[in-house]
């Protein structure tokens, strides 16, 4: 854990997209945008307490986390231009948004703001006609729910990653299984464990197609 170098917001400039400072704002900035990053979005599903868009940039070389992102303020499209903003601030890093529910619509608006090809996508088989279509956004479901948090528990025993920031590493520390089911403990959230473990997806998909390290620095924080 380690306070951030720099809290505030981001915003369109002359020059391009601007970091504002603000210690009253939610985005908190643990490296700067010098390395090849990706981004983890976990979209809130609408509900009326507790539930907050996050997102979590990763250094893909270090497996690091650069930047923290979690708000209850903002609507779907909103939450689409700022991981633009997000992406774009830090050198054109690969996005991927979660698609489940509400955040079809955040996929579907990102994909007009910024570069698709810099958005993760699968390609899906259409049972009638029997082509692949192209799909934007990570879906999360039962399996690769427990598929990216068993890497994200993984990374954290074995020392591979250092997360940083407080509130995602008290996140990770409240987190348990529960009947089966790895879930945040009562009372608790899990947006920023959810967008961490995303972009953990995201940076294993870049590795596959770079041929940048694989290994990591040691860190801190525990997961169920």
């Amino acid at each position: 854990m380690r306070k951030p170098l720099k809290v505030g917001y981001l915003q369109e400039g002359e020059s391009g997209i601007e970091f504002v400072d603000d210690p009253h704002s939610n985005l908190r900035i643990y490296e700067l945008p010098n390395e090849k990053a990706v981004i983890g979005s976990d979209v809130a599903e609408g509900l009326e307490i507790g539930d907050d868009h996050a997102s979590v940039v990763l250094n893909i070389a270090t497996n690091n986390t650069m930047a923290v992102f979690n708000s209850n303020k903002m609507d779907p499209d909103q939450f689409a231009i700022f991981n633009k903003m997000l992406g774009t601030y830090y050198k054109m890093a690969f996005i991927g948004p979660e698609r489940n529910n509400v955040g079809f619509s955040v996929v579907s608006d990102l994909i007009k703001i910024y570069p698709p090809r810099l958005v993760y996508f699968y390609m899906r088989l259409d049972e009638k006609t029997k082509k692949k279509t192209k799909k934007f956004g990570w879906i999360t479901d039962q399996r690769t729910r427990h598929l990216i948090l068993s890497y994200l528990k993984q990374e954290i025993r074995e020392d591979s990653t250092r997360l940083y920031d407080k509130q995602l590493i008290r996140q990770c520390m409240r987190f348990i299984n529960l009947d089966g089911k790895p879930q945040a403990a009562t009372g608790e959230k899990d947006d920023l464990v959810m967008a961490r473990a995303i972009a953990g997806e995201m940076r294993r998909v870049r590795l596959a197609k770079t041929d940048l390290p694989k290994t990591a620095p040691k860190g801190e924080g525990n997961l169920y």
